[in-house]
């Protein structure tokens, strides 16, 4: 190989051993910074309940044998991540029970392991300030509090993490491990299928490789996407066996908008952070953030064996961030693509890349990179605290867990068991708080009260029990951002304390009835609004039309007439009576 194929660790201006000698002692130490920055920015999603997409996952593997883990089908959402979704669920259940402290713990424990291992990389090919100031920028993003607090995280993590193995084995020149930690990445989330683009973007900037050679030494990796593209369920699986049940529909944003919030995302304005409860106190949490990544920055730094780099060092300097910044553009490009819309953690592998370059930039004055590390962990703090609409954000995870907690325990203190096979159904709940995953049907319930017969669903979805499916309860219930969760029932008395909400509350019962034709329970319901509003024709109406459906003429009739009979009878209520015949 010619000089022009590699890059010695001279041009960084030191020896390999005097960088092993200058890093070693102080390798423990940055460990324990990272694990206490982690754990303290973490510490409240030990005691987070599981949401969302978690239930899918946890009613999946369950009872799921070890082989069937691997299998192609049965795919949640038809993607196929079997080491970071299923083996990662079913392994923790295993040992720890649906227990969500072990699986928030974990969570956790893949941050500050994937945060070593960055590290680790960017100290092999930037030296250790430029690492520091790089790991710590990363670790200060809020990209991360999705992750921390969402047992279904694992995915990003599982797979981020073995992408930079991957790469940290590439640029050893340990072809085989790199290969193998690519496949691991790819079954924990197809994102790391751009992996082989960022080899290629390291061997030809950094190793100066020609495009030739830098592709015969990636080759490997080309393969492995190429093969694992062939059979996946969505790519190539799809020709032998096809989708036929609904894919989740893609959103495609406008380009300048997924650019701006993906480069807001590197400094944590993805969004602008407003405050619930002030800066001040965004200022007093951010305190404690803020120490442990500016120490993990300046003893990076003090590991580095080189005080002043050489120009031949900058020149290396210069190429590694042009990799960052290549690096990163590749990873983003899926961000372009139609997708469940933008979300921070998205951009999170692109993010490593961006911040290998940010922090070469800033490593030169630890002045700079602390300022730098603590303006980020201040507007995190600012972001957690700001309402959001965005599941992919801390303050949106948390809601959804307090919103899980309140819905459980509402529905133990009501109903401590139901019977088998009920259907419950479920009205104005706060949009994508993860109670219902995917919108169709919520395996929430089966967990909580250990019933394989319970089904949960939006209230829109409600249709009446097909012939031959099995005998049982349907439960209604509705929640109010002001007094929380309601049971409704069809036909149940006027409410004392509010008549206009249990007005609308049986209408709106009555509507869902009516839509499908299920005439028993909305007669029930029509009863009940007729005799509460004995003057509006369209419920004494509603009421004869219900009873028309089950066969019970003369009820029909009376009904029908009296409606007729009432100042606000429309024509076709007169036009009714006269066909059945009726008078008031």
């Amino acid at each position: 190989m010619t000089t022009r194929g590699r890059v010695r660790t001279s041009d960084h201006g030191r020896t390999a051993a005097a960088r092993r000698q200058g890093g070693i002692r102080y390798l423990p130490i940055l460990a324990a910074l990272i694990a206490i920055y982690i754990l303290l920015q973490g510490l409240f999603a030990l005691g987070m309940p599981f949401v969302g997409d978690d239930f899918v996952f946890l009613e999946k593997v369950e009872h799921a044998s070890f082989a069937s883990l691997w299998a192609t089908d049965r795919l949640p959402f038809h993607y196929f991540r079997p080491w970071s979704r299923e083996f990662h669920f079913w392994a923790l259940l295993q040992a720890f029970g649906p227990n969500p402290f072990a699986f928030h713990f974990a969570n956790l424990l893949l941050a500050a392991v994937t945060a070593g291992v960055y590290f680790v990389f960017a100290r092999r090919i930037a030296g250790g300030a430029a690492a520091g100031a790089a790991t710590a920028g990363v670790l200060a993003l809020a990209s991360w509090g999705v992750l921390y607090f969402w047992a279904s995280g694992s995915q990003d993590l599982w797979m981020i993490l073995f992408a930079i193995g991957a790469l940290l084995a590439f640029t050893s020149g340990r072809i085989a491990l790199a290969v193998g930690l690519q496949i691991m990445a790819l079954i924990s989330k197809e994102t790391s299928a751009l992996l082989p683009g960022i080899a290629l973007a390291y061997a030809l900037i950094v190793e100066r490789r020609t495009v030739r050679a830098a592709l015969t030494r990636t080759a490997p990796l080309w393969g492995v996407v190429a093969v694992w593209a062939l059979f996946h369920p969505m790519i190539g699986g799809r020709i032998g066996h096809p989708i036929h049940d609904a894919v989740l529909p893609g959103v495609v944003r406008p380009p300048g908008e997924i650019a701006r919030r993906t480069i807001g995302s590197l400094v944590n304005l993805d969004a602008w952070p407003r405050p619930m409860f002030g800066w001040r106190a965004v200022l007093d949490s951010a305190v404690i953030g803020v120490l442990p990544l500016a120490a993990l920055a300046l003893v990076a730094r003090r590991a580095d064996a080189a005080a002043k780099p050489s120009a031949r060092a900058r020149a290396a300097a210069g190429r590694i961030a042009a990799f960052g910044g290549a690096w990163a553009l590749l990873a983003w490009v899926p961000l372009f693509m139609p997708s469940l819309g933008f979300h921070a953690y998205y951009a999170l592998l692109g993010a490593l890349g961006a911040w290998l370059a940010l922090g070469i930039l800033i490593a030169w004055r630890p002045a700079l990179t602390v300022a730098a590390v603590a303006a980020l962990v201040v507007l995190r703090s600012g972001r957690v605290m700001s309402r959001s609409t965005d599941w992919g954000d801390e303050w949106f995870q948390r809601r959804a867990a307090l919103f899980g907690v309140q819905t459980l325990e509402y529905m133990r203190a009501h109903h401590p068991s139901f019977p088998p096979h009920t259907r419950i159904y479920v009205a104005s709940v706060p949009p994508r708080v993860g109670l219902v995953p995917g919108g169709d049907e919520s395996p929430a319930m089966r967990y909580w009260y250990d019933d394989p017969t319970l089904e949960m669903r939006f209230i829109s979805h409600y249709r009446p029990r097909t012939l031959g499916a099995a005998a049982g309860n349907d439960y209604f219930f509705r929640f109010d951002s002001t007094s929380g969760w309601r049971e409704l029932r069809p036909g149940d008395a006027p409410g004392r304390e509010n008549p206009i909400v249990w007005r609308g509350e049986q209408q709106d019962l009555m509507d869902v009835m009516l839509n499908v034709g299920d005439w028993a329970p909305a007669a029930a319901a029509a009863r009940g609004l007729a005799a509460a509003f004995p003057d509006r024709a369209l419920y004494a109406y509603d009421l004869g039309v219900c009873y028309a459906r089950l066969g019970r003429a003369d009820s029909a009739a009376l009904w029908i007439g009296r409606a007729a009979a009432l100042p606000d009878a429309t024509p076709e209520m007169r036009e009714a009576r006269r066909s059945f015949g009726a008078a008031n």
